[in-house]
């Protein structure tokens, strides 16, 4: 029996969380706990799990310059309610002549991701100062989770390659899931199952005038695009997927009330049916958009595969910052999003699945800057963004790839490619297994962890939530990178601390 076990029996155990992930999740919900710091009663004890870059993850560790984040520096914060919270510790450091990097303007300006690497670092340090200051323990256990599971009393056990410990709450802040790998490619002279960091993966490509293949036609893919240019690689660059879909470029940040797709009028659909049908949905949206001047047809035109990436993308830049639909969506409620996907019907959340990557599109835009240097590119004829993937493999000294039945040759390939995290091959594997086969977890059709929105509780396959159970972060979201991740991620985190608050009030 372990002594943390012993003194939970014996009612001397204070409030034990242990934190699994450190990345900027966790440092979101630190945050967040510490505001409500009045509120607990007895001693609080946070344990945070992380076998790599502590605070900045993958996302946001050193790099090249051109990876920048995908949201202006004036709505990147750890903080829900301090939207400019980044901004202000950006202007306060020596590195704030690199404002300017994307733009003029410093709130809407995109910085080098690795400088919002530096800022959660920062913050990270400071909730540690902080929460020593309360009499609160902090402590990092480089090591890797491999199960939780019930240990009795009320407590929750976590086990590592290590030992086991024991907690009156787990919170699970995984970040996203392994490189994919579709094409089974891995240890194949050429291929790079990860394009992070760029700054070396890129150069160690070593011909710039041979071609690349990036497999993928999302962020990341074009994060590898973008350094590749960057560093001044010369040869044919493909970006290729089974759709062939960028992401959108980033509108203009809207803030007017929606009047037409409101929690009344999905109320008002639910009690008339039970569930929402998607051509609900879709006749609230067309709404809407008419409303704003615009109309679903053409707002969705480029779903049809006639539509070139280039042409697409072009489109786009005619009209900058403008998007309806886009807009329409950012403009939807957390709580709401979550509801609308609560009530659709199983064959309209299938149909939802089936357009994961245009969902994906539309709330994962990239910076119109990048979108212009990519358009530039596929103009020069440097650059191609492809349909109809279909498999890549290596033969002889070379990749050939089958695109839209057409054999493509290059000479190094890219994966920029991620499982869900509920999918993942990597280190969590084992704890997403135990998670399963010890009976918490339920999972949406997107590969998302389902959780109580309110309270951040994880739900269990009866449908009730597990009272000392969390998850926050991309676990929660699956293959679907919702609108704004990080706004998503600190409402996660803000609702799990009130959680927590409200459970130990004094």
């Amino acid at each position: 029996m372990t002594s943390v076990l012993r003194d939970a029996l014996e009612g001397k155990m204070g409030i034990r969380i242990a934190l699994i992930g450190g990345g900027a999740a966790a440092v979101s919900f630190i945050d967040s706990l510490l505001r409500h710091a009045e509120s607990f009663e007895r001693d609080v004890e946070i344990c945070i799990y992380e076998p790599g870059n502590l605070a900045k993850g993958q996302a946001f560790g050193p790099d090249l310059d051109c990876a920048l984040l995908n949201l202006p520096n004036g709505s990147m914060s750890i903080r829900t309610h301090e939207e400019d919270h980044f901004l202000r510790w950006l202007e306060s450091q020596p590195i704030r002549h690199h404002l300017a990097y994307s733009g003029p303007d410093p709130a809407d300006s995109f910085s080098p991701r690795r400088f919002f690497g530096q800022y959660l670092e920062a913050n990270l340090r400071v909730c540690r100062e902080t929460a020593e200051q309360r009499g609160w323990k902090v402590s990092v256990h480089e090591e890797t989770v491999i199960e939780v599971a019930e240990a009795g009393q009320g407590t929750l056990l976590v086990r590592t390659g290590c030992e086991a410990r024991s907690y009156t709450h787990v919170i699970l802040a995984i970040g996203a899931g392994s490189p994919a790998d579709p094409f089974q490619l891995k240890g194949t002279p050429g291929f790079h199952a990860n394009p992070y960091p760029l700054a070396d993966v890129l150069p160690g490509l070593r011909d710039p005038h041979a071609p690349v293949l990036i497999i993928g036609t999302g962020l990341t893919a074009v994060d590898a695009t973008m350094g590749l240019l960057h560093l001044g690689h010369q040869g044919c660059i493909t970006m290729a997927s089974r759709n062939g879909i960028l992401p959108q470029v980033r509108a203009a940040k809207e803030k007017k009330p929606l009047s037409h797709v409101t929690e009344e009028r999905i109320q008002d659909q639910v009690t008339l049916g039970g569930v929402l049908q998607i051509s609900t949905v879709l006749d609230l949206l067309q709404e809407e958009l008419k409303a704003e001047g615009s109309d679903i047809e053409t707002e969705f035109s480029w779903f049809h595969p006639s539509i070139s990436a280039s042409d697409h993308l072009r489109y786009q830049l005619e009209r900058p910052r403008s998007n309806p639909l886009q807009s329409i969506l950012s403009r939807i409620s957390f709580d709401l999003g979550d509801r609308i996907r609560y009530f659709l019907s199983g064959k309209a959340a299938r149909a939802l699945a089936s357009h994961t990557q245009r969902m994906k599109s539309l709330q994962s835009p990239m910076p119109e800057r990048t979108a212009r240097k990519l358009l530039a590119a596929m103009d020069s004829g440097q650059l191609s963004v492809l349909p109809g993937l279909t498999e890549v493999r290596f033969q002889s000294k070379a990749f050939l790839a089958s695109i839209a039945d057409e054999e493509h040759g290059v000479h190094f390939v890219i994966d920029a490619t991620r499982t869900s995290p509920g999918a993942t091959h990597g280190r969590s594997r084992p704890l997403i297994s135990s998670l399963r086969s010890n009976g918490y977890t339920t999972w949406d059709l997107s590969g998302g962890l389902r959780v109580e929105p309110r309270t951040g509780r994880v739900r269990l396959p009866s449908g009730d939530t597990h009272p000392r159970l969390f998850a926050i972060g991309e676990i929660t979201a699956g293959a679907t990178y919702y609108a704004g991740s990080l706004p998503a991620v600190n409402r996660g985190a803000d609702a799990v601390a009130s959680a927590l608050a409200c459970m130990h009030s004094r």
